[in-house]
């Protein structure tokens, strides 16, 4: 007789993207008031990362239009709730684990396995990337640890930097605001006053020659609790000069990917190891970065570690969920850059012969809404998500500069 394996529970995705600025200790007051609406107008953007059966917790009512434009398209996607709606029979997945997500967790019936938070914060801490860093590597890629600006510019004043700048970077919540970028061996009034804020909300920075990147890349992957490592996928990614995320490509075999591939996979494992051994389990995904020193590429393998998903886990589930084929770019754009258009008929006609077909599985789509809420409180995102199928790398960036123009 066969049996067939039981279906997985339903799950209900919560998307906490304030998570690694929720694990400064100053993080409730300004800083969180600051990027509310930021935080609410991203969640729309992981729409598209499960099967409708599970449940994408949304804190106002998305446009109607646009998901049926997800349904025309062929385009699997979760289905919206309302945060006040919950289920509490779902099982629940965050982006990351924090105070936020445990509460809710809490009140699951049963309450999903999870991390002590504790432990969440310490390995999602620069301190614990860096030491690890030298440790595996033996790398010492950064110049110390400092809970004081005196101790900062005291450094700066008698250690010359390898590459002639320095960067700074807090202990937590550093992805998506880009990084602090200093050129000389003190501090300007400007520099002085951004630093003063970022310790008094984190408590500590950290101080890291400047490098100029040629090729970001990431390592995302799920810790299971018996330390094995499942969902693993390399790809390479797009971020502004000074760190914020732009973009990520999916099935491209990009030279950097190819050529580091077995650095990253063996990385990977023994960084997966530590987290595993300091008692985390969960998403988890690793940055790193090649440049040049001395006119040779070189791989520095672990630039940030983070416990929780990827910014781009809707780019990387869609594409697993298309079969893997093709090369797919995954981006944000601002609101005035879409501006051509008021809504996805809009989009589609204005695109024409580039607008995605379901058939072929190419061109272009959006993959969140141009406008989120109603009334009165109708507004554009500050970012959109846009997808670019193709089956090479040139066209997707020749879609991309006509959608720009």
């Amino acid at each position: 007789m066969c049996h067939s394996s039981p279906s997985p529970a339903p799950r209900e995705i919560y998307i906490n993207v304030d998570f690694d600025l929720s694990l400064r200790k100053g993080w409730d007051g300004p800083p969180r008031a600051r990027i509310a609406r930021q935080v609410r107008d991203l969640v729309p953007t992981f729409l598209i990362v499960g099967p409708p059966r599970d449940t994408l917790l949304v804190h106002e009512p998305l446009p109607e239009g646009f998901v049926a434009y997800l349904d025309a398209k062929g385009i699997e996607h979760l289905t919206p709730t309302l945060v006040e709606h919950r289920d509490p029979s779902r099982e629940l997945v965050p982006f990351g684990w924090n105070e936020a997500s445990a509460r809710l967790a809490a009140a699951c019936d049963p309450p999903p396995a999870r991390p002590a938070l504790e432990i969440v914060r310490e390995v999602n801490s620069r301190r614990f990337s860096s030491r690890l860093e030298s440790e595996l590597y033996g790398a010492h890629t950064w110049s110390g640890a400092f809970e004081s600006l005196e101790s900062l510019e005291e450094r700066l004043a008698t250690t010359d930097s390898p590459t002639g700048q320095w960067i700074v970077k807090a202990s937590h919540g550093n992805a998506g605001l880009g990084n602090r970028r200093l050129a000389g061996s003190s501090l300007s009034p400007v520099e002085r006053m951004g630093l003063a804020a970022l310790l008094e909300d984190d408590g500590c920075l950290f101080l890291e020659p400047w490098r100029e990147r040629r090729t970001d890349l990431c390592a995302s992957f799920t810790l299971r609790k018996d330390g094995e490592v499942t969902d693993l996928g390399f790809h390479e990614f797009v971020n502004t000069v000074g760190g914020s995320f732009i973009g990520a490509f999916f099935g491209d075999p990009s030279p950097a990917l190819v050529r580091w591939g077995d650095a990253l996979e063996e990385m990977t494992r023994r960084v997966a190891e530590a987290m595993a051994g300091a008692g985390y389990f969960g998403p988890a995904c690793i940055d790193t970065f090649t440049y040049l020193e001395n006119g040779e590429e070189c791989l520095r393998p672990l630039v940030d570690l983070n416990a929780r998903w990827n910014i781009s886990a809707p780019g990387l589930a869609h594409h697993r969920r298309q079969g893997r084929e093709g090369v797919l770019l995954y981006r944000f754009f601002a609101p005035k850059d879409l501006a051509f258009c008021e809504d996805t008929e809009d989009f589609d006609r204005r695109l024409g012969p580039l607008a995605f077909d379901p058939e072929s599985g190419r061109g272009i789509l959006l993959s969140s809404p141009l406008s989120l809420g109603s009334g009165a409180e109708k507004h554009k995102p500050q970012k959109v998500g846009v997808i670019f199928h193709g089956d090479r790398r040139q066209e997707l960036l020749d879609m991309e500069r006509h959608l720009r123009e």
